[in-house]
């Protein structure tokens, strides 16, 4: 009896250290996903990402860091597909809702990316450009006077933030909307390699 409580402790402690060692490996893998993303390496990175997706689905960081390959790959189905699979594991990261947003926008989806940063602002109040991004997606989406009435909001809030002003000097004037103020979502966001996740 002695020597099967013996082998059950030494099994015991074995598969310790062994699910402690595969969980410093995904670790180290995940940072090495993370750091051939930031470097450009974006297949790479994916393929790291991937095979830690598949042994630990439960885990968003993955999930996430993939879709922002795709992203920048221009794959922005596969972007929402993994950015929507990391929402529904970790939903309290607005970082993510603006990525899947910013896929959207790219799928001219504009009502899904403004339901998007929605949840991201319920989450960050106080990020200027999540506000800003939904107010041009209402504009995109014909919403005209909901994105007006989220303009001069912006306004009073962030006096400063240029292109809210000027979307709204569109919209009061009824010109066309010009692709500037498009270009000026996509770049006013962060870069998205450089993104820091909240753990």
């Amino acid at each position: 009896m002695p020597r099967l409580t013996s082998l059950i402790a030494v099994v015991w402690f074995a598969s310790f250290l062994s699910t402690a060692n595969a969980q410093y490996n995904v670790k180290n893998m995940i940072e090495e996903g993370r750091s051939c993303l930031a470097t450009g390496e974006y297949l790479v990175s994916m393929h790291l990402l991937n095979r830690i997706a598949i042994l630990k689905p439960y885990l968003y960081e993955p999930w996430y860091l993939m879709a922002q390959a795709k992203y920048h790959l221009e794959d922005y189905d596969g972007s929402i597909h993994d950015s929507s699979k990391a929402i529904e594991l970790n939903p309290y990261i607005p970082e993510m809702l603006d990525l899947r947003a910013m896929s959207y926008i790219q799928k001219e989806r504009y009502d899904s990316a403004a339901v998007d940063y929605t949840r991201a602002i319920e989450l960050s109040p106080d990020n200027s450009n999540y506000w800003f991004n939904r107010a041009w997606c209402y504009d995109r989406a014909n919403q005209r006077e909901l994105s007006r009435s989220q303009l001069e909001y912006i306004i009073r809030r962030w006096p400063s933030l240029s292109q809210a002003k000027q979307l709204l000097h569109e919209l009061n004037g009824g010109k066309k909307r010009s692709l500037t103020t498009r270009q000026q979502v996509l770049s006013t966001r962060r870069l998205i390699s450089k993104t820091q996740l909240k753990p």
